[in-house]
């Protein structure tokens, strides 16, 4: 199933950013070496996700944040805010970040 594949595996959104606030620890990001690691979480800490737009827009200087979301034992409320451009438009990277004979690449 894809959905349980996700939870182990994890993905990266489709959208520009994603800003996350939750209440209690359960999401998941890899860091530079591809481990797993626990986001901290409080009522005053917003966490910003680079999703896929934001890597093509970059060039691939920023790469899109691969995430998870591991069960627990107990209630978590989560406040989901996210940013995206137009599904319909290409999207190329921006003229200083693109590499030498950059193309248009259109949306996964």
């Amino acid at each position: 199933d894809g959905a349980l594949r996700a939870q182990r595996v994890g993905d990266s959104d489709g959208e520009l950013f994603t800003i996350i606030l939750q209440s209690a620890p359960g999401l998941q990001v890899t860091d530079a070496q591809g481990r797993w690691c626990n986001l901290r979480c409080s009522s005053e800490r917003l966490v910003v996700v680079l999703g896929d737009m934001f890597e093509r827009l970059t060039g691939g200087e920023f790469k899109a944040c691969k995430q998870r979301v591991v069960s627990k034992t107990f209630d978590r409320q989560v406040l989901i805010f996210r940013v995206a451009l137009d599904d319909l438009l290409p999207i190329s990277p921006l003229p200083e970040l693109a590499a030498e004979g950059g193309e248009e690449v259109a949306r996964r």
